[in-house]
């Protein structure tokens, strides 16, 4: 976010999420820790359309979720994860497999390397087009007296 001087905009808002955890632990467990974060994702970008609504009820924000995205690590595997929209049977949401990268297989270090930074453009990318439906921040600027 930093390269395209959206860091100000995005820095309690993002699209995608992450969980890291021990080898050890049961993928269930990883997958939960996801889907939590999905929830509160969901919730601040709702949020913020619907401050984005009181502030400009003229300009229609979308009324869809953005599609938000995860990234499971657990020692040399890294899973790429999107969130599925609760329903009736599924209230919480679930995760959609995206792709599955171990790092352990060799001759696979820069396949993998281009898939993450295809994710991480493509993710930036979309923030981008999202930018004007997130209200500014306010930047409260005080006089510090020790200068």
């Amino acid at each position: 976010m930093q390269d395209s001087n959206m860091r100000h905009i995005w820095q309690n808002l993002s699209l995608f999420a992450i969980v890291t955890c021990d080898k050890s632990i049961p993928t269930y467990i990883a997958e939960q820790k996801m889907i939590e974060k999905f929830i509160q994702l969901r919730e601040q970008w709702n949020e913020a359309f619907q401050a984005h609504r009181k502030e400009m009820p003229l300009e229609t924000a979308p009324d869809d979720l953005p599609t938000l995205y995860g990234v499971i690590a657990s020692h040399t595997v890294m899973a790429f994860v999107s969130y599925v929209l609760p329903t009736e049977t599924n209230p919480d949401g679930s995760l959609r497999t995206i792709a599955i990268f171990d790092f352990g297989n060799e001759g696979y270090d820069v396949w993998n390397s281009l898939a993450i930074a295809i994710f991480v453009i493509h993710c930036r990318n979309r923030m981008k087009q999202l930018q004007e439906f997130i209200p500014e921040p306010i930047v409260a600027r005080q006089h510090d007296p020790d200068l």
